[in-house]
C-alpha cells in the first residue's frame, strides 16, 4: 500500500501557503497561535474530515489542496474552506491522461456512482487508488441479520491520526458509544479477522437475506389476499370454479329456453321482489346471529377480566396471609369477641380457631396453589373460547357484507327494471344475459387466483431453500474463521512491539517483566504488571495525561510496525499532534529524548516505508544517517520564522 505526502498547498486572500510533506519525518514545532496543528487538520480535512476554524483559517483560506502519491497515482484533493461537503478528487498515472470528479463525503440515495461501478464517496475512491476492495461489516455485531455498512476511510484514520484533543482522552475511540465499533472493525480488519473471503460471503449472506424477506413477504401477503377472499387452499377455489360452472351451464340452459319462447308468465320484477323479500329475513338472521357473538365475545371478556382480577386477589390474600401469620388479635374479626375470654391456645396454635399454624400453613398453600391453577386453566379456557367466537364473529360479518351486497346489487337491478319495464321476454333475457357475463367474469378471476395458492408455496419453498443457503454460507464463514491462524500471529507480535516500545520510550510504571494482553473483544491492551492478571491496566488506569498519552502513541507506532512487516492494509503514514503533550520537556527530559531516540529509529529501520508528520512543543533532532528530518519552527509574527499564512498578524 502506498500514500504519501507530498504538500499542502493554501490558497488564501492575500497569498499561496505552500507546505512542504515530503520528507519522511515532517517536524512542526514552535510558539502557540502559529497555525502548527492547523497544518495536520487541513491534511484531515483534505481527506475527508471535520475542520476547527480558527479566526485566521475562517478570515483568510479560501481552499486547501492535498498534492500526495496513492497508489500508483499522483493525485490532488481539494476541498474549499467554506465546510463544503464533497473533495474535488484530481488523478492520473504516469504517461496517462487525468482523471477529475467531485467525491461526496457521504453517499445519497438519488445519487449514481462518482466513478465505474461501485464508487459513490469519498472514502470509495480513495480505497480504489490504493487498490483496496472496499469491505462491509454488520453495523450491529450481536445480530446476525443486521445490515450491511461499508468501513470507511475515514475509520481507518483513527490510527493514522492522532489528533491533540483526544490524543489524552480517548484510546482511538473505544470508549465512544458510537464509533468504538467501527474502531474494533478496523483493528479486526487490519489485522485480518476480515478476509476477503469473509466479506464476500457476507455480502452474498446479505443479499440471500434480503432476497428471503421480500420472498416471504410476498407469499404472506398473497395468503393475506387469499384468507380475505375466503380461500385457503386451491381445492377452495376450485370447488367455486365447478359451483360457477354449474350456474354458468344452467344461465346458458335459461337462455336457450328463453330464445326458445319458454318465458316464464311471472315477470322479473315481481320474481326480484320475492328475492329481495327472501335476503331481507336472510339478512336480519344473519345480522342477530352476528349480534348474538358480540353479546357472547363481550361476556367472555368480562368473565376473563373476573378470572384475572381474581387472580390477583388471590395474590393479594397470599400476600395479606404472610404479613398476618404472626398477627396478635385482640378481638376476633368476625363477632368483635374478646380474644381473651377465648380458650388458651398453645404457642403453635392459631389463637383464633386453635388449627395447628403447621398444618394451616399447609391448608393455606396447598388451597391457594389448586385455586391458582384453577384460574389459570380457566382464563386459558375463556381465550381459546373468545380465539374461537372472534373467528366465528369475523366470519359471520364477511357473511353479512356478503348478503348485504348481493341484496343492493338487486336493489339497483329492480330500480332499473322497474324504470325501464319492458316485456317479460326482453326484461329475462337482459337478466339472463347480465347473469352470464357476470358468472364468467367471476370464473375468469378464480381460474387467475387458483395460482395464487401455487405461487405462495412456491415462494415459500424458495425462501427455504435460501435460508438453507444462508446457513451453508454462515458455516462457511465459521471455517473460514477457524482458518485465519495469521491474525493469531499478528495480535502477539502487536502485544510484543507495543510493550518493547513503551518500555524503550520510558513510560512510567511499565518494566521488562510486565506482560501486555490486547483483548480481541474490545481491542484494548492491558499492561498485566509481573504478569498477574489481577493488577491488570490499561489507558483508563493510567493517571496523568502525559502517560495517556504515551500508551496512545506507542501503540500506534506497533500497530504500523506489525502492518508494514506483515504489508498489512493500514495507510503508511502516522501523524501525530503533539506526543509530549502534558509532559515538560525540562522536567522530564529522560522521557522526551527516549520517545524521539525510540521513534527515530522506527522511522529509520522498521517504519521505513511509513511517513511522519509531528507537531510539537519542541523539536528533537537526530544523528541517524538516511533518515529524512525536516522541520520548520513557526512564530506568530517573526518574518524569518513566519506562521502558516505569513502576512496574517491575529489572534
Amino acid at each position: 500500500m502506498t500514500f504519501r505526502f507530498l504538500k499542502l498547498v493554501l490558497n488564501c486572500r492575500q497569498s499561496v501557503e505552500v507546505v512542504d510533506l515530503s520528507a519522511r519525518v515532517s517536524f512542526f514545532h514552535g510558539q502557540i497561535s502559529a497555525g502548527k496543528s492547523s497544518i495536520v487538520r487541513l491534511i484531515d480535512y483534505c481527506l475527508g474530515g471535520d475542520l476547527e476554524r480558527t479566526l485566521a483559517l475562517t478570515q483568510e483560506l479560501v481552499s486547501a489542496s492535498l498534492f500526495c502519491h496513492i497508489g500508483g497515482y499522483e493525485v490532488i484533493l481539494n476541498r474549499e474552506s467554506t465546510g463544503s461537503r464533497q473533495v474535488q478528487v484530481t488523478w492520473r498515472r504516469e504517461g496517462a491522461e487525468p482523471a477529475m470528479v467531485l467525491a461526496p463525503l457521504q453517499a445519497s440515495q438519488d445519487r449514481g456512482p462518482i466513478w465505474e461501478d461501485g464508487i459513490y464517496t469519498l472514502s470509495d475512491l480513495i480505497f480504489f487508488l490504493l487498490g483496496i476492495k472496499p469491505i462491509k461489516v454488520r453495523r450491529s455485531k450481536r445480530e446476525p441479520d443486521s445490515p450491511l455498512v461499508r468501513l470507511s476511510f475515514r475509520d481507518l484514520m483513527f490510527y493514522c491520526y492522532l489528533e491533540q484533543e483526544h490524543i489524552d482522552s480517548s484510546f482511538f475511540n473505544m470508549e465512544d458509544p458510537f464509533k468504538r465499533l467501527k474502531s474494533r472493525d478496523v483493528m479486526r480488519f487490519v489485522v485480518g479477522y476480515y478476509t476477503e473471503r469473509l466479506n464476500d460471503l457476507d455480502v452474498e449472506i446479505e443479499e440471500k437475506q434480503e432476497d428471503r424477506n421480500a420472498k416471504l413477504q410476498a407469499a404472506q401477503q398473497l395468503s393475506t389476499s387469499l384468507r380475505e377472499l375466503g380461500y385457503g387452499t386451491s381445492l377452495d377455489i376450485q370447488a367455486d370454479i365447478v359451483r360457477l360452472n354449474s350456474e354458468l351451464q344452467s344461465a346458458r340452459e335459461e337462455e336457450r329456453e328463453i330464445r326458445a319462447g319458454l318465458v316464464k308468465d311471472e315477470h322479473l320484477v315481481d320474481e326480484l321482489r320475492v328475492k329481495l323479500r327472501a335476503l331481507s329475513f336472510e339478512l336480519d338472521s344473519e345480522e342477530q346471529t352476528r349480534d348474538d357473538q358480540r353479546q357472547k365475545i363481550e361476556e367472555l371478556e368480562r368473565l376473563k377480566a373476573e378470572l384475572v382480577s381474581a387472580r390477583f386477589k388471590l395474590g393479594r390474600i397470599q400476600a395479606a396471609s404472610v404479613v398476618l401469620e404472626r398477627a396478635e388479635f385482640q378481638n376476633c374479626p368476625l363477632c368483635g369477641a374478646p380474644v381473651s375470654e377465648m380458650p388458651t391456645r398453645g404457642t403453635d396454635e392459631c389463637t383464633l380457631c386453635g388449627t395447628a399454624i403447621a398444618h394451616r400453613d399447609h391448608i393455606l398453600a396447598s388451597k391457594a396453589e389448586e385455586m391458582q391453577r384453577d384460574l389459570d386453566s380457566r382464563i386459558e379456557d375463556v381465550e381459546a373460547s373468545l380465539k374461537r367466537h372472534r373467528q366465528a364473529s369475523k366470519r359471520q360479518g364477511d357473511t353479512v357484507d356478503q348478503i348485504r351486497q348481493i341484496k343492493s346489487a338487486l336493489d339497483r337491478q329492480l330500480n332499473s327494471e322497474t324504470q325501464q319495464y319492458d316485456s317479460n321476454f326482453l326484461a329475462r333475457s337482459r337478466d339472463v344475459e347480465r347473469k352470464i357475463a357476470t358468472i364468467e367474469e367471476r370464473i375468469l378471476g378464480l381460474e387467475r387466483a387458483r395460482r395464487l395458492p401455487d405461487m405462495v408455496r412456491s415462494l415459500e419453498a424458495e425462501a427455504d431453500r435460501l435460508q438453507g443457503e444462508i446457513h451453508l454460507r454462515r458455516r462457511e464463514m465459521e471455517e473460514e474463521r477457524s482458518r485465519i491462524t495469521k491474525a493469531t500471529t499478528y495480535v502477539e507480535q502487536i502485544e510484543r512491539e507495543f510493550l518493547a516500545g513503551l518500555i524503550l520510550a520510558g513510560v512510567p510504571g511499565v518494566s521488562a517483566t510486565d506482560v501486555v494482553k490486547l483483548d480481541t473483544k474490545s481491542w484494548v491492551p492491558y499492561i498485566l504488571p509481573n504478569g498477574d492478571e489481577a493488577l491488570r491496566w490499561s489507558f483508563d488506569g493510567a493517571g496523568s495525561g502525559g502517560k495517556k498519552t504515551l500508551l496512545k502513541v506507542c501503540y500506534a507506532l506497533a500497530l504500523h510496525k506489525v502492518a508494514e512487516q506483515n504489508e498489512l492494509p493500514l495507510p503508511p503514514f502516522l501523524i501525530i499532534d503533539t506526543p509530549m503533550k502534558n509532559i515538560g520537556e525540562e522536567v522530564n527530559q529522560d522521557i522526551f529524548s527516549s520517545f524521539y531516540t525510540y521513534l527515530y529509529a522506527l522511522a529509520s529501520d522498521a517504519l521505513k516505508k511509513t511517513q511522519f508528520v509531528i507537531v510539537d512543543k519542541e523539536f528533537y533532532p537526530t544523528e541517524i544517517e538516511g533518515l529524512a528530518v525536516v522541520d520548520r519552527f513557526m512564530t506568530p509574527d517573526d518574518e524569518s520564522n513566519p506562521p502558516l499564512i505569513t502576512y496574517y498578524r491575529g489572534p
